[in-house]
C-alpha cells in the first residue's frame, strides 16, 4: 500500500494554490520560500513571503491575486481507470484547471520556483536553482497518470454511475458527503482539485500523517470522504480480503494481507496505522450516512446533529472515537459528549459503539 504518494514525503516545498488557511501559518512552513524560510529551497536575499505566490495588485485572475507565472503550452498525460466514471479515458480527461493548475505551475517543472508576475525577472534562489526537475522530492512532472484525477466535476449522476459500475465498497460516497465535510472538499465549482486534499498554507497535521500540508490529520482522512460508501463493511473473510479489501490494501511495512491470517494480524493490530486508519473509515462511513439523510426531505426538516471525530494517536494519547452533538463551527467540533478508547479494541467493539448512534 502506498505510505503517501508521489507528493507525501517533500524535500521540495508543496506550492499548492491559494485558499483560506485553516490554522497555523506558512512562515514555518516549507512554502516559506524566502531567504528566512524554514526548507532546503530558499532564496538567495527575498525576505518576502507571499510575494511567490500572490500579489495585492496587477495579479492574474486565475487565482487569489495570483502571482506566480503559470505553465503554458504544456501537454499533460492524465490519468485512466477502469473504475473511473467521470470521464471516459485519458483523451476526454480534462486539462488540469482552478486550484490545480496553480500547483502544476511549480510542480510540473516548466516553470522556474521563483518566477513571479510582479518583477521582470525570476527571483533567485540559493545554488541557482530553477524549477523542480526528476528526482526533486515533490516532482510531479507532466505525467499525470499515476496521481490521483485532478480538475474533473463530480456530480450526483457522477456517483449515481459509480454505485452502478463499483458495486459496494468501489462505489463513491454520498455527494452530500462530499460537500459538506469542512476539511476536504470539491471547488466551488464542484471540482476535484489538489486543494481537496492539502492545505497550502499549514502544514500542522503532518506530524500526525506522514503527509506535508495535509488537510486532516489521519493519513485516510480525505480517501475517506469520497471514497467510503454507506456499504462499507467490517465482514473479514477470504471473499471480502479478495474482492475488496486488496484492491487498495495488499501489504502493510513488507507483511502480506492477502491472507486472512495477515490481514487480521496487520491491519486489525491497534499498533498499526492501518488499523487507526480502518477506525476512521468507519466513523467516515457513519457521517457520510448522516450526511446523506439530511441532504432528504426529511432531513432538511430535521436534520440529525451528530458526527463522529476521530482523535489521533500520539506518543502519549491513544486514539480514541469521539461522538459530537452538533456540527462543525470553524473547523472545530462543538459539544463533546464522550468517548471510547479503541486501542486494543476489536471490530466487533467498534461495531456496538457505532451501533449506538442508533
Amino acid at each position: 500500500m502506498s505510505r503517501g504518494g508521489r507528493l507525501g514525503a517533500l524535500g521540495v516545498p508543496l506550492l499548492l494554490a491559494a485558499g483560506a488557511a485553516r490554522g497555523g501559518g506558512i512562515a514555518g512552513t516549507m512554502h516559506n520560500l524566502s531567504v528566512n524560510g524554514p526548507g532546503p529551497v530558499r532564496a538567495a536575499a527575498e525576505t518576502q513571503i507571499c510575494v511567490f505566490c500572490h500579489a495585492p495588485h496587477d495579479a492574474d485572475p486565475s487565482g487569489p491575486l495570483w502571482n506566480h507565472r503559470l505553465s503554458s503550452g504544456v501537454t499533460y498525460t492524465k490519468y485512466a481507470s477502469s473504475s473511473l466514471v467521470a470521464y471516459a479515458g485519458q483523451a476526454s480527461a480534462p486539462d488540469p484547471n482552478g486550484a490545480s493548475k496553480l500547483c502544476l505551475a511549480c510542480h510540473d517543472g516548466t516553470v522556474a520556483l521563483g518566477a513571479v508576475s510582479s518583477r521582470g525577472a525570476p527571483i533567485p534562489l540559493q545554488g541557482g536553482k530553477g524549477g523542480m526537475a526528476p528526482g526533486d522530492s515533490g516532482f510531479v512532472g507532466t505525467d499525470l497518470s499515476r496521481t490521483h484525477p485532478i480538475s474533473f466535476t463530480v456530480t450526483a449522476a457522477v456517483v449515481s454511475r459509480s454505485g452502478a459500475q463499483n458495486q459496494g465498497d468501489l462505489a463513491l460516497a454520498p455527494l452530500a458527503g462530499m460537500q459538506r465535510d469542512p476539511r476536504v472538499h470539491l471547488d466551488a465549482q464542484g471540482r476535484v482539485q489538489c486543494t481537496a486534499c492539502h492545505e497550502p498554507h499549514d502544514d500542522a497535521n503532518f506530524a500526525t500523517s506522514g503527509v506535508h500540508f495535509y488537510a486532516t490529520p489521519a493519513r485516510a482522512g480525505p480517501c475517506a470522504v469520497c471514497h467510503v460508501s454507506g456499504s462499507h463493511s467490517y465482514k473479514i473473510d477470504a471473499a471480502a480480503i479478495a474482492a475488496v479489501c486488496n484492491h487498495c490494501h495488499s501489504s502493510e511495512g513488507g507483511h502480506d494481507l492477502t491472507t486472512i491470517g495477515g490481514f487480521q494480524q496487520y491491519f486489525l493490530d491497534p499498533n498499526q496505522e492501518i488499523y487507526n486508519n480502518a477506525i476512521l473509515l468507519g466513523a467516515t462511513m457513519l457521517n457520510n450516512k448522516i450526511a446523506a439523510y439530511n441532504a432528504t426531505p426529511a432531513g432538511l426538516a430535521a436534520p440529525l446533529k451528530l458526527q463522529v471525530g476521530i482523535d489521533p494517536v500520539t506518543s502519549t494519547q491513544p486514539m480514541k472515537v469521539v461522538f459530537y452533538n452538533g456540527f462543525n463551527t470553524g473547523g472545530t467540533y462543538t459539544t463533546d459528549t464522550g468517548e471510547l478508547n479503541v486501542t486494543g479494541a476489536s471490530v466487533a467493539d467498534f461495531q456496538a459503539a457505532a451501533k449506538a448512534l442508533g
